[in-house]
């Protein structure tokens, strides 16, 4: 699909950094005695939550007289499910992490199909853009700031900035609106354009699987409900509190591991010019709750975002078992290694970083 592999990367350099880093590591999986793929609890993982998220649904949808309070905390769970198959399934499955073989990868795609994502342009966006040229403004996505906020010290500050901190989560909220409405068909035409989708029949082809991708998506979560209830509002009133509660959660997942305190910040103008690109990844990149395996398991890893970027061939399981080599050798080369000891703290530090970028430049 890619006519390149990633862009171009000729201002960054290789040092020794890296190629030793990784020889440790890998030293250490020989040892250990793992491969760099999914263990098998990860699979009993990926099926418990598939059936649990399909199991509220029907639960939710023909059990008859459920209280209010049901009704809304079972819909909110909902969008919490379906961003942990996104962080837990699809992220890992994308990156060529969760399993080598051809038909589990196929098997995989049953749940990232329900939960409405494009796997293609998710590679482009976050495998290639995202993880090869982390918080450059113009190039990475994630900090792309929408006019509405400010995530970068390069973008222009406007006088409403200054509330970013406390409308940033309801905007966050709306995420999957725009990922599971437009955002993969724009995502198309703008991947076409800079030869990341090589021709116009593969753009094509991908327009229609999108197409009927998300119409299979909204035709099971929201036409379904409509079908069988009585109350139409009420049934949409659900619908939008399940991708609204989806979409809160998983932005501040990704946004604590880049757009926080302590992390640099670049820009197309003012790239980071012949720097190690392993330095560059320790700068724009943050840990948190790393000894919580717990916070592992939950977000996928996305707590050990170091780990992930300097190896993301790696599953998510084994990070935790690399994170003090990592940090150990990044300090023998007095590279930094930002971590948040706990999830509160990177969300606090997260916050704390809108609010600062609002009220001055």
């Amino acid at each position: 699909m890619q006519k390149t592999e990633q862009k171009d990367l000729h201002f960054f350099v290789n040092s020794k950094f890296l190629a030793s880093l990784r020889e440790s590591v890998y030293t250490l999986m020989i040892r250990e005695g793992w491969n760099r793929y999914a263990p098998w609890f990860i699979h009993m993982k990926t099926m418990g939550l598939f059936t649990m998220y399909l199991g509220l649904f029907f639960c939710l949808i023909f059990i008859s007289e459920l209280p209010w309070v049901v009704l809304f905390l079972g819909w909110s769970v909902m969008g919490i499910l379906l961003g942990l198959i996104g962080i837990n399934v699809m992220h890992d499955k994308v990156h060529g992490s969760y399993t080598p073989h051809k038909i589990w990868n196929l098997i995989l795609e049953i749940p990232i199909l329900f939960i409405g994502a494009e796997p293609t342009i998710w590679h482009i966006e976050h495998d290639l853009n995202h993880h090869h040229f982390t918080n450059i403004d113009g190039t990475d996505q994630d900090i792309k700031s929408r006019f509405l906020f400010r995530f970068t010290p390069y973008q222009k500050r406007r006088g409403f900035h200054r509330f970013q901190a406390y409308y940033a989560p309801l905007l966050y909220g709306l995420l999957l609106f725009e990922w599971l409405s437009i955002k993969d068909f724009i995502k198309v035409r703008e991947f076409r354009a800079t030869g990341q989708i090589a021709t116009k029949r593969e753009g094509r082809i991908l327009i229609l699987s999108i197409f009927f991708k998300k119409l299979l998506f909204h035709g099971f979560f929201l036409g379904i409900p409509l079908f069988l209830s009585e109350n139409w509002m009420l049934t949409g009133l659900f619908y939008f509190l399940m991708l609204f509660t989806g979409g809160l959660f998983m932005t501040l997942i990704f946004q604590l591991a880049h757009v926080t305190e302590g992390v640099s910040f670049y820009s197309e103008e003012k790239k980071p010019v012949s720097m190690d690109w392993a330095e560059f990844q320790l700068q724009t990149t943050a840990n948190f709750s790393v000894g919580n395996r717990f916070v592992t398991g939950l977000l996928g890893g996305l707590n050990h975002q170091i780990e992930h970027h300097l190896f993301p061939e790696i599953h998510h399981s084994h990070y935790s078992q690399i994170t003090q080599l990592v940090n150990k050798q990044a300090k023998e080369y007095g590279y930094p290694y930002h971590v948040y000891p706990t999830f509160l703290q990177a969300l606090v530090a997260h916050f704390r970083h809108l609010y600062r970028l609002g009220k001055k430049d």
